[in-house]
């Protein structure tokens, strides 16, 4: 039977002097194990931050338009997007469906549809 409080006889009952520099020592211990915790975060949080954001601000939706960079890094667009399955955005661009990750991709301004819609609007219709 392991000894515990309430069966350790007299010597459990007997209070324990303690030295001041053992005092001293332990009390050194734990501020050293809380400035080490406190580093430890700082060096995760930094390391976090050097990382790329994912999320965007912007809800992308079906019938929006939007520029997008390829994989040259460039923007390219704008293009209107067709369907929006989780973070993929299908766009049709010169008559070919693409795939675009909503990472990739910014809402375009209202100015940049209405040049849009006039250029196609202008184009000669494909009949006979």
């Amino acid at each position: 039977m392991l000894p515990a409080l309430h069966s350790a006889g007299p010597p459990g009952l007997e209070e324990i002097q303690v030295s001041k520099a053992l005092a001293v020592h332990i009390n050194a211990l734990h501020l050293a194990r809380e400035a080490f915790i406190q580093c430890e975060a700082d060096r995760v949080l930094k390391t976090a931050l050097r990382k790329r954001v994912y999320a965007r601000g912007e809800n992308i939706n079906p019938g929006d338009w939007i520029y997008f960079k390829n994989k040259t890094k460039k923007w390219n667009g704008p293009v209107k997007v067709t369907t929006k399955d989780g973070k993929l955005l299908y766009v049709v661009r010169t008559g070919r469906l693409m795939t675009i990750n909503s990472d990739h991709a910014v809402l375009a301004k209202s100015e940049d549809k209405i040049v849009v819609e006039q250029k196609t609007s202008d184009m000669p219709d494909e009949e006979g």
